[in-house]
């Protein structure tokens, strides 16, 4: 009897579809779980007998959902010693992206008409606003479910993360059985018919990853190991070299020494890129910033300061009122960066984007050649490496431009602009790859969110106010 019980148990039925929900995303990719974690959702929260009850069980799956699939957060807080603070960072996160959810259901419950129509839109409005305020953490958009299946990632290059987020959702709540099937045929269809064999430039590309695994306490020889890889086999044929993020332990806008070295890698044809913190020097002390370079056989050429920093990571918000330092090393707060969202790279613009800043489509140039992206993910655990590699793969599709990924203990790689990688690289040493053709530009890189986002507003108060009773 009492298994009978807890088989029939609230509890127990919504930490398996919260366990399938968060195995629908990456680094488990079993996308088809979405379905059944979506619509689970949407039927618990439109059979509630109240707008707050159905919150109440949307936001117990989703946060169940959530500590699964931010577990990684406990990976940074090894680091600083911190271990104890883990899990109210996991659970702190898995409850704030849950109330999304949470809202999402009580709207549907509350609407009389179109209950299906206004959940997707609303949740779709929802994973937008989460992905500015506060500074924004568009991290997990549904879309990302279809990072291993790129023929499927085609519709953000129409409606970016927002807009496919809406379809997916709707489409996964069955509430219109054939709706549903139209809208996935659509979309794969449209993605096989956009989705031609990869094309490449002429271009050739060095990857770089030493795999250090601690981001606090760097080896101070891995520039010369980074240096050797460089200058090995096929070097004289590399046209641009790229190094992650921090993969210099110097600055070498004050320390000759390292710029020379940077100068003499090269060929008389090619560019480096490399990570580095930058150190300004003023009369009341100094300020850091993070910073991605660009160096050739004359010098460094070009820099660009990383302008959306990691709170509480770069720097410590509130931190007169608060007293806290940043939880990374070191008391000073990295400041802001105000360069170009372009950078020339011998003949090439490149939009330079350092970190998480991939997951942010206003930071990226509409007239780049390509994104390159560098970042140190020795601060993610395994879940949240894929999971970061999954929102690089999205951004190309957006905006119709290859991504140049070298990350220090990650996944480095060149994506194409069909969100395609040529090769996943994880260990330490080097990978050649050709640089992928850009696409022509996308709808969405041409309207952004300012088309889809109010759309769904309409869309929401048209079906907020019809009177016709629908699916």
């Amino acid at each position: 009897m009492r298994y009978s019980k807890l088989l029939k148990s609230p509890i127990l039925t919504y930490s398996a579809v919260g366990i399938a929900g968060a195995l629908a995303f990456p680094p488990f990719g079993f996308w088809p779980l979405a379905a059944i974690y979506i619509w689970f959702i949407f039927r618990k929260a439109t059979s509630a007998k109240t707008p707050r009850q159905a919150a109440g069980r949307a936001f117990s799956i989703a946060f169940i959902s959530g500590i699964i699939s931010y577990s990684w957060l406990a990976h940074p807080f090894t680091f600083i010693g911190q271990e104890i603070v883990a899990p109210i960072a996991i659970a702190a996160m898995a409850a704030y992206l849950a109330i999304f959810y949470g809202i999402a259901a009580a709207a549907a419950n509350a609407a009389k008409n179109h209950k299906a129509v206004i959940f997707a839109a609303t949740f779709a409005l929802l994973e937008w606003f989460r992905g500015w305020f506060l500074t924004g953490f568009a991290w997990n958009p549904i879309a990302s479910i279809f990072a291993d299946t790129p023929v499927m990632l085609q519709g953000l290059a129409l409606f970016g993360t927002t807009g496919l987020t809406a379809l997916i959702v709707y489409a996964f709540t069955f509430a219109n059985k054939k709706a549903s099937a139209v809208i996935l045929l659509s979309l794969a269809i449209f993605g096989w018919i956009r989705m031609p064999a990869p094309a490449y430039t002429d271009t050739t590309v060095r990857l770089i990853n030493i795999d250090e695994q601690n981001p606090l306490r760097p080896n101070p020889t891995n520039f010369y190991r980074q240096l050797s890889l460089i200058a090995s086999d096929g070097h004289e044929n590399i046209d641009l070299f790229v190094l992650p993020e921090s993969a210099l332990d110097t600055d070498p806008t004050i320390d000759p020494h390292a710029e020379v070295l940077l100068m003499e890698a090269v060929n008389e044809t090619s560019n480096i890129a490399f990570g580095f913190t930058r150190r300004d020097f003023h009369a009341e002390g100094h300020k850091l910033y993070n910073s991605l370079g660009i160096a050739d056989r004359s010098g460094i050429v070009a820099i660009y300061d990383k302008k959306h920093l990691v709170p509480f990571g770069e720097y410590m918000p509130l931190r007169n009122i608060i007293g806290w330092h940043k939880f990374t090393a070191g008391a000073t707060d990295f400041t802001a960066g105000t360069s170009s969202r372009k950078i020339q790279i011998g003949d090439t613009a490149a939009a330079p984007l350092i970190c998480y800043e991939i997951i942010f489509p206003q930071r990226i140039s509409r007239h780049a050649d390509y994104i390159i992206n560098i970042s140190n993910d020795a601060w993610f655990g395994p879940a949240g490496k894929a999971q970061h590699f999954a929102l690089a793969q999205l951004q190309a599709v957006k905006q119709g431009l290859p991504v140049i990924r070298s990350v220090n203990a990650g996944t480095s790689a060149i994506i194409d602009a069909h969100g395609r990688p040529s090769a996943k690289f994880t260990y330490a040493g080097f990978i050649d790859l050709p640089l992928p053709k850009r696409q022509p530009r996308t709808f969405y890189s041409l309207t952004g969110d300012f088309f889809v986002v109010p759309l769904l507003f309409l869309i929401l108060l048209i079906s907020l106010t019809a009177r016709k009773k629908t699916l």
